[in-house]
């Protein structure tokens, strides 16, 4: 579990993406609220960037603290039941989603989808093979073995939602008889960033993971139709500052906000 400084970093990302020129216009916004309090979201990493870049705005808007903290959404799920103070859950799997809700964790009502992620196969940027644009089983081997290392770099499905994503995919294309024998299981994406860049071998992430790590290079973007959708589902947590929760989820939703997720690759629902 990790929990980033949420204003050195936006004030860092609002400098790196200043020339896109996303703006909140008022109308865009709800109503700043009268009682300042504070939130804290649980979401996935993948959001990290285009999340805390809302958040910021938000927190500015509505003179509000928010909290963004980012670790795979099953063990975000145990904390919650254990009692850890969090408002908002997202996460990019249905099956966590609905697990928080048989465990009574969530307001059932306030469940609403955010965005759409993407699917792509990265390398370190050292790498210099180029795939074509429609790669085969081979293309994609000989890729691998480049610089000897017959490793794919993934996700663990367990705790990772790129990699449950992920093995869908290699299954559709029919890469996973041949390709298994070279998978590579990692708990997080920063481990799995850190697999690809030090030793050189590729590795199956969200687009939105791209921009946290700058050694990194998409190569293929799998296709929509290789995986079921990669939906962004939110929910308000069951307990105190449910109104507020309800209005930062409501701001998620707004056309600001949106605009913010497509900077980084996210596409509406």
């Amino acid at each position: 579990m990790f929990m980033f400084p949420l204003r050195l970093f936006i004030m860092l990302c609002l400098m790196l993406y200043a020339p896109y020129g996303v703006s909140a216009r008022t109308s865009d916004l709800p109503m700043r609220r009268s009682q300042p309090t504070s939130l804290t979201i649980m979401a996935d990493s993948s959001l990290t960037v285009p999340l805390n870049l809302i958040a910021r705005t938000y927190a500015l808007e509505h003179d509000v603290s928010i909290s963004t903290v980012f670790f795979p959404s099953n063990e975000q799920i145990q904390q919650i039941s254990d009692g850890e103070d969090a408002n908002i859950f997202i996460t990019a799997r249905t099956a966590w989603m609905e697990e928080a809700q048989q465990k009574g964790l969530i307001d059932v009502y306030s469940r609403v989808h955010l965005a759409r992620n993407q699917l792509v196969l990265v390398a370190s940027t050292q790498h210099t093979q180029v795939l074509p644009s429609s790669p085969s089983t081979e293309d994609i081997l000989a890729m691998m073995q480049h610089n000897g290392n017959f490793i794919l770099a993934l996700g663990s499905a367990n705790t990772s939602a790129e990699g449950h994503y992920a093995l869908q995919a290699l299954r559709y294309y029919g890469w996973d008889r041949s390709f298994e024998p070279n998978y590579h299981f990692l708990r997080n994406i920063p481990q799995l960033a850190s697999m690809i860049t030090s030793n050189d071998v590729l590795g199956i992430i969200f687009r939105s993971d791209v921009p946290l790590y700058p050694n990194l290079k998409e190569v293929f973007h799998f296709a929509p139709e290789s995986h079921r959708p990669i939906t962004y589902e939110a929910a308000v947590i069951a307990g105190d500052d449910m109104e507020e929760a309800r209005v930062f989820l409501s701001y998620l939703q707004s056309h600001y906000a949106q605009r913010i997720f497509a900077r980084f690759g996210l596409e509406p629902v």
